[in-house]
């Protein structure tokens, strides 16, 4: 039966009834990992050829195997049926069968398993068993014990697994029991709870649930303790030794003299001492020894010679180990190798030194030293999701307003790396601290009119407790106002409030926020905020009333008409079908009334129903399916309701009066769409009406109105209104816009009459034509103001000041008379220096849309910051003679530089006739940015400045000299005095941080974080 030997891998459950009942078997082999169905393998095709080729890939001599009649596997390449090789296999009950793999379905190729199983559970004697994978998995999944439960089959005496060592190829654990087993066939299981084993090639891919029968051994463990790895890390000076089972962790049964730890190079060896590792109590499978510093320059690899009789394991009678010599891998425990914090943000960015399982990482455990107080708990949370070397945490610590100095502390075992290895201890490492001097802004507005709910976003997290409420308002368009409540109690970038009744945010009420009235958790302070569109989510659904909203049964005015005016615009198709309006006679709703159409009007809210003649009784509307512009349905009434009693959704219908009056023609006015002070194409001709219209506008054209001059000479309609002129309503239906076209010599203009013909197309809601009546064509009454000011750096200095330019653009072209002082037309002349006596320069200005001045003096205006809202100016007016107008709130003077200065070098140049490699008094510092800074502002933050060396950050304290310099004005040289916190710093290794935001160019933009190496 040899060649019965070559396939004892093969897991068989053949199906071999062999007449008897019971027990039943399985109809599954197992070849490896993977299981073939023996019924198809026999009776289906290409099922049996590709089960038969893998049998030849997996056994040995290339033999095919097929089955006879009573379940046996027979050589097929034997040279005759006189030869048959009969391998037998043993039957072994279904219930036994190892769950070692999928059963092939005949699809694709069978043996291709991705997925992590188990492939056998076998005991090496009563206390120990080996488990094997068909794929590696990870070192921290292996070896936690936890992963595993055993058990023996008929009763469970709580077998509790004791350790887990995993090998070398990453394929197999061998566990250590705490209790012996017995002799017995299949007596025993192992069981792996789901995704508790991790896949070491693709960690995204776990072991399912897994139940293995194995059987029990009662051979007693004679099996000497061995070393199964050893690991040096350097990071702490350690020598981490696991063993292939349990031994004893009281120091007095460890022999650290036995250790010998020998490098690559000449005289690296050293024997550990006594001290090496303290004892603990009871046994495990790892024990960790403290090594000498010198190993740490050791040439790689590193070899460990352990003496016989070094440890012992926790037999009754102890069995010690034999001699061995181990190639030591050299690890690394997770430690800090840099690490950044922005305190606008919230964020502490960590680099690591290896990769690191960022389920594992502890804020509380990692630790901030702020101006050298007492360390603080990161805590917060972890926002990085995927392991890696970098984390990034949202931390929860309470800074202080200004710091100056500040560290990372990392607790041991605070995280862990992927093989379960936890983090060292490690204190001073160096935190790279961004002060918040940024004040918050105003990112955006929303308005949820369901809940009655403004959600205020900022670019930061706000102080609520800070908050001035009564500094944020809504503002109607005629200026009245009133404040918000507070909803929101939390600290974060939102602030949730409740608007006042009467003043809810809309296309027209705007959202401001006082100066001051927001601050974030550095106690920065919001900058005034003004006219601010809300985003609205309407879940509002429309209500309605008819005729008029006086809770009311009006009188209808015509016969056949009635008017249901909504609460607020909706959807035109849903608002012009007939069918969703129900008229009924309200003392019995049976009784109905007919609509034949129902037209919207130009306000969005209004709809003109058209009936069959009404008596004079009262009728109830009840509307249905219309909607508003964001969807919502119109609320509808119940018949009860509205029968009930007089209200909003009732009317008394009128006998015999018809609508028989004709709109009328009350104004014409010019609209200068495109602000140019002159009529032109795409201007609009506006002719109001009496009353509101129902017009067809493709029935409309220039031969329904008469233009005539002031002389009352006719023009022709089609020139006056251009070439491809076009007719709609204007911004309601009493109202026609007439959009010029292309205009020639005859074009419409001020004091020119319009007239109705009087075969016109303009029809009211009853199809009564307009009446003919002439009215003068008027100017728009539009005045020109300011619509922003734009700052230039012109001489490049990186601040305000004599020289540089200053852009007034006006909302429309205008004219501007000489002489115009500075001082007539601007609200604080300091902001732009001294007063210039002629801003045309002696040359009146015609149809120009900006005004350019350079300013003098000592202008004292902040980009970003500083408003004006200009004032009323005679000497300024635009095409139609209107003179410019102060603004009621004031522009906010911005640059078109949105650019933030960069460092781009740093360089120590020493003083005359020093040559100290460290930093001394008269030796500068020259930082080379991108564009030139403000130098005042980099004074005014010179001892916040620091640089870094290998042992921290070296604030520079009493620095004072700092100037601008450079042809292009691009550097700030900072001289050192005997005084300041650099002096006696070494040169080589510095770097120097542009932290704190102290760099900052004309434009308000301010340097980001950036760090350079100082050369010399």
């Amino acid at each position: 039966m040899a060649k019965s030997k070559k396939i004892l891998s093969v897991v068989l459950a053949a199906s071999l009834t062999l007449g008897m009942a019971t027990p039943a078997f399985a109809t599954t082999l197992y070849v490896g990992n993977v299981g073939f169905d023996l019924d198809r393998a026999s009776n289906e095709s290409p099922y049996d050829q590709k089960f038969r080729t893998y049998m030849t890939q997996h056994l040995e001599d290339g033999l095919y195997f097929d089955f006879d009649d009573d379940g046996n596997a027979v050589d097929l390449d034997a040279a005759s049926n006189s030869d048959l090789n009969l391998i037998e296999f043993e039957a072994v009950p279904e219930n036994q069968v190892p769950k070692t793999g999928p059963i092939w379905d005949g699809e694709g190729e069978p043996g291709v398993v991705d997925e992590l199983v188990v492939e056998s559970v076998s005991a090496i004697n009563s206390k120990t068993l080996q488990v094997n994978f068909n794929q590696a998995v990870t070192k921290a999944s292996a070896e936690n014990t936890a992963n595993y439960s055993v058990k023996k089959v008929v009763t469970d005496p709580t077998i509790t697994v004791s350790t887990a060592v995993q090998s070398a190829d990453g394929k197999s654990v061998t566990l250590t029991i705490d209790k012996e087993m017995v002799n017995v066939a299949n007596g025993y299981v192992l069981a792996i709870a789901k995704d508790k084993l991790v896949l070491a090639s693709d960690t995204t891919k776990k072991l399912e649930a897994t139940e293995v029968f194995f059987d029990g051994v009662a051979t007693a463990d004679t099996t000497k303790p061995a070393v199964q790895r050893a690991e040096y890390f350097a990071g702490n000076n350690t020598l981490v030794v696991k063993f292939s089972k349990p031994v004893s962790l009281t120091d007095a049964d460890v022999s650290e003299t036995k250790i010998t730890i020998k490098g690559n190079g000449t005289d690296q060896s050293t024997t550990l001492d006594e001290t090496a590792y303290a004892g603990a109590t009871g046994s495990g499978d790892e024990i960790t020894f403290k090594v000498p510093a010198a190993v740490v320059a050791y040439t790689s690899p590193l070899t460990v010679e352990f003496g016989a009789e070094f440890v012992q394991d926790v037999s009754a009678t102890p069995l010690t180990n034999d001699a061995q010599t181990v190639e030591a891998a050299t690890a690394s425990k997770p430690a800090i190798v840099s690490a950044t914090y922005d305190e606008s943000t919230d964020k502490l960015v960590i680099k690591f030194n290896k990769t690191v399982d960022v389920s594992t990482l502890d804020t509380a455990n990692v630790k901030v030293k702020l101006n050298g107080a007492a360390a603080i708990a990161v805590n917060g949370k972890v926002l990085t999701t995927t392991d890696g070397a970098t984390v990034e945490i949202e931390a929860a610590f309470v800074e202080p307003a200004t710091v100056t100095l500040a560290t990372i502390e990392l607790g041991a075992g605070a995280v862990k790396d992927l093989d379960g290895n936890g983090s060292i201890a490690q204190t001073g490492a160096t935190l790279a601290y961004t002060d918040d001097k940024t004040a918050p802004t105003l990112v955006s507005a929303s308005y949820n009119d369901l809940t009655n709910e403004l959600t205020l976003e900022f670019s930061e997290k706000v102080d609520q407790s800070a908050t001035t409420y009564t500094g944020i308002t809504v503002v109607k368009p005629d200026g009245t106002s009133d404040d918000v409540t507070a909803k929101s109690l939390n600290d974060s970038t939102t602030l949730v409030v409740t608007p006042a009744a009467g003043f809810l945010p809309s296309a027209t009420n705007k959202i401001s926020i006082a100066k001051d009235a927001v601050v974030d958790m550095s106690g920065n302070k919001i900058a005034k905020v003004e006219n601010v569109t809300a985003t609205i989510t309407d879940l509002t659904k429309p209500t309605y009333f008819v005729i008029t909203d006086d809770n009311a049964v009006n009188n209808a005015t015509y016969t056949n008409k009635v008017t249901v005016v909504f609460s607020e615009k909706v959807d035109k198709a849903t608002a012009e079908t007939a069918s969703n309006y129900d008229v009924f006679v309200t003392a019995n709703s049976e009784v109905k009334l007919n609509v034949q159409s129902a037209l919207l009007g130009a306000d969005g809210k209004t709809v003109t129903l058209t009936t069959d003649n009404q008596s004079g009784i009262e009728y109830g509307i009840r509307v249905s399916n219309v909607k508003d512009l964001a969807g919502n349905v119109v609320d509808t009434p119940s018949v009860a309701t509205v029968a009930d009693a007089a209200n909003d959704f009732s009317f008394n219908g009128m006998i015999g009066t018809t609508d028989t009056t004709q709109p009328t023609l009350s104004s014409a006015a010019i609209v200068d769409k495109d602000a140019s002070g002159d009529v032109s194409k795409g201007d609009q001709l506006v002719l109001t009406f009496s009353e509101a219209l129902n017009v067809n506008f493709a029935n409309v054209t220039p031969a329904d109105f008469i233009v005539t001059k002031a002389d009352t000479t006719i023009k022709d309609s089609a020139e006056a209104f251009g070439s491809g002129a076009t007719f709609g309503y204007g911004d309601d239906s009493t109202k026609v816009a007439i959009t010029l076209g292309t205009l020639g010599a005859n074009k419409v203009i001020v004091t020119d009459n319009i007239n109705l013909a009087t075969n016109n197309d303009i029809l009211d809601l009853a199809g009564n034509k307009a009446a003919a009546g002439a009215q003068a064509v008027t100017a728009p009454a539009d005045a020109p103001k300011l619509s922003s000011i734009v700052y230039t750096d012109t001489n490049g200095d990186g601040a305000v000041n004599a020289g540089d330019k200053v852009k007034f653009n006006f909302n429309q072209k205008v004219n501007i008379a000489t002489p115009t002082t500075l001082t007539s037309m601007v609200e604080t002349l300091g902001s732009f220096g001294t007063d210039i006596a002629d801003v045309t320069g002696g040359t009146a200005i015609s149809n120009a849309d900006s005004l350019e001045i350079t300013m003098a003096g000592s202008p004292a205006l902040v980009v970003g910051t500083t408003t004006d809202k200009g004032k009323a100016v005679a000497g300024i007016t635009n095409g139609w003679a209107n003179t410019f107008v102060a603004l009621t709130n004031g522009v906010k003077i911005t640059s078109a530089d949105a650019t933030a200065p960069t460092l781009v070098s740093a360089k120590v140049v020493k003083g005359a006739g020093l040559i100290s490699t460290a930093l001394e008094a008269t030796d500068t510092v020259v930082l080379t940015f991108s564009e030139p800074v403000n130098a005042a502002t980099a004074l005014a933050g010179a001892p916040n400045m620091y640089i870094k060396t290998s042992a921290g950050i070296q604030l520079a304290y009493g620095a004072v000299a700092v100037t601008q310099t450079g042809a292009s004005k691009n550097e700030i040289t900072i001289t050192i005095a005997a005084g300041d916190g650099w002096v006696g710093t070494e040169i080589d290794g510095l770097t120097f941080t542009t932290t704190s935001k102290i760099f900052v160019d004309a434009a308000g933009n301010k340097a980001d974080l950036a760090e350079v190496s100082v050369t010399k």
